[in-house]
């Protein structure tokens, strides 16, 4: 269906905007130089299309394009493939990366077309409803107006793809609302018997509490008795912004400015910590507890995954650092020296799952290093989709520097993705200073028992009736038993 208006065409299609997420801050990390070559990172996705899909422009971070409606049934296709493309890493360079969101719409547009025939521009009502739904899709995520769905409902069902109502959006200035789905994708299951038989041995392994100097039996990490408790560095935004007045001195308004930096401590149960922080370093002394909060996240995750599908499974790689290579060694075994670089996020979690899983062979055969693939492939769509829990255990163990540095890199790297998966890193007070100082690693202590603490500890492990928990006031040795008997495994 095709009419002209002087150098404009109606046609009826899909208009789609593929937006890249992160892309400020990533231009703002590149040198001036390395900023001009973004244009041909963008290039290789309209490439991707070939004739199925014309570019009309790139508009900042978005790619906007247009496929005529003879060509519609290629749409649910093309665009399962660029988002695999996109979470595997195929557009990637060593200083951009390609994350990207889609939001596609259904209508007859007015086209402005150039002398050579190449769509200058989209001009209308039915494209500025896209441009206003552009933010409303997430990372990895496909949102679909309703005209589009009902246009492709068959493809979709051949392709088994699932829509799933999203939101009845109200567009401002452009009457009725907007109904919109989100395009569920298939979700890779664990596939890897290797992966598969390591998570086996962790979700036993974090079964148990095991209790110091044997004076107890191990107790069920599902009786729920874990009294451990973190405080975190919080940011205070005590005095807002808005509320200088003209009249005051520059010197008033930086101490005013110096108050909103003042930090406060927050205590958190460790069961309360599970869900609203995600991440983040944790100190302790020796014996305090860290391993145990580790064991108990573990434990959690695979709690979770007993009420869920394969779909929302969450992944968890417990590393204990003692017994584990640096990145550097591990590639000059498997990858002929090449450079070690903390922004590779596909490189990254390929070690960090060798090490899971292998914890340091001295060398692989070839079908471990099959094993390693399809595992280290799992986990890294299980990291894009938000699934993965890393859990770096005793990093103060550590055999060498080099692994701190390594292990302390790609902590920070991945804590600054915050891309919904979870990173947690373990370590004495003594690495603080040397590795981590930068204040938005979110810090984390975890606090010394108290005396109520331990009167609960002692009777749950030996009753009221006890001598030891008779004893517990006055006997200081029974503090130091009872407060290892808790938390060191």
């Amino acid at each position: 269906m095709s009419g002209k208006l002087s150098n404009y065409q109606i046609k009826r299609g899909i208009f789609f905007i593929i937006d890249v997420v992160d892309f400020t801050p990533q231009m703002a990390r590149l040198t001036a130089f390395q900023q001009q070559g973004i244009e041909s990172i963008f290039n290789k996705v309209v490439d991707f299309f070939g004739t199925k899909a014309r570019h009309i422009k790139t508009s900042g971070d978005a790619l906007l394009m247009f496929m005529d409606a003879a060509d519609v049934d290629e749409f649910p296709v093309l665009i399962t493939e660029l988002r695999t493309k996109t979470i595997d890493c195929d557009f990637d360079t060593e200083d951009f990366r390609i994350r990207i969101r889609v939001v596609a719409h259904y209508a007859q547009f007015q086209l402005e077309i150039s002398e050579d025939g190449k769509i200058k521009d989209i001009l209308d009502a039915e494209a500025i409803k896209n441009f206003r739904l552009e933010k409303s899709a997430k990372r990895n995520e496909v949102l679909i107006t309703e005209s589009l769905r009902d246009c492709l409902e068959k493809t979709f069902q051949e392709l088994q793809l699932k829509t799933i109502r999203f939101e009845s959006i109200r567009l401002k200035g452009l009457g009725n609302s907007i109904n919109t789905y989100k395009i569920e994708f298939p979700q890779i299951q664990i596939e890897s018997e290797a992966l598969r038989e390591k998570l086996a041995h962790l979700k036993i392994d974090c079964q148990k509490i095991p209790v110091f100097g044997n004076v107890s039996k191990p107790f069920n990490m599902g009786d729920n008795f874990i009294n451990l408790t973190f405080k975190g560095q919080l940011k205070k935004e005590s005095i807002e912004q808005s509320r200088y007045k003209k009249h005051e001195s520059l010197e008033v308004q930086h101490e005013m400015e110096k108050k909103k930096e003042l930090e406060e401590y927050r205590t958190f149960k460790v069961s309360e910590f599970y869900e609203p922080n995600k991440m983040g370093i944790i100190f302790g002394l020796p014996g305090s507890g860290k391993t145990t909060a580790m064991r108990y996240f573990a434990y959690r995750n695979f709690e979770v995954n007993e009420n869920i599908n394969d779909e929302k499974f969450l992944v968890t790689l417990f590393i204990q650092c003692k017994s584990i290579i640096s990145l550097k060694e591990y590639l000059q075994k498997y990858y002929h020296n090449e450079t070690a670089n903390y922004k590779n996020t596909g490189r990254i979690i390929e070690y960090l799952t060798y090490c899971f899983v292998f914890e340091n062979p001295e060398s692989l055969t070839e079908i471990e290093k099959e094993q390693l693939e399809s595992a280290s492939a799992q986990v890294f769509h299980s990291f894009m989709q938000g699934r993965l829990w890393v859990l770096i255990d005793g990093f103060d163990e550590a055999k060498s520097s080099e692994i701190k540095n390594d292990l302390a890199s790609i902590a920070k790297f991945l804590i600054n993705e915050n891309n919904g998966s979870s990173i947690f890193l373990t370590s004495r007070y003594s690495e603080r200073n040397a590795y981590f100082t930068t204040e938005n690693e979110h810090h984390y202590e975890v606090c010394s028992l108290t005396k109520e603490q331990l009167n609960d500890i002692a009777v749950f492990l030996y009753g009221r009736e006890s001598y030891i928990f008779k004893n517990l006031v006055k006997n200081t040795g029974v503090k130091i038993l009872l407060r290892r008997s808790v938390v060191r495994p």
